[in-house]
């Protein structure tokens, strides 16, 4: 078993897909949500594939969180 870290933004939605989902643990949540990730076709990945990732930064800018 490992632990991992998570900002407090990240858990609640790990809570949220875990109860979704019907999970029983964090680990059933977390592999179900890497399985679908796997399952989703490049023509659903975006119109810009080459585009870099955003950064963290920018990501809490648009999902309105602080750091």
């Amino acid at each position: 078993m490992k632990t991992i870290a998570l900002d407090e933004h990240t858990y609640r939605k790990l809570k949220e897909a875990k109860e979704d989902f019907g999970a029983g643990s964090y680990s059933a949540a977390i592999e179900l949500l890497l399985k679908k990730a796997k399952n989703v076709p490049s023509s659903m990945k975006g119109a810009f594939p080459k585009l870099k990732p955003l950064t963290e930064e920018e990501e809490s800018e648009i999902e309105g969180r602080d750091e």
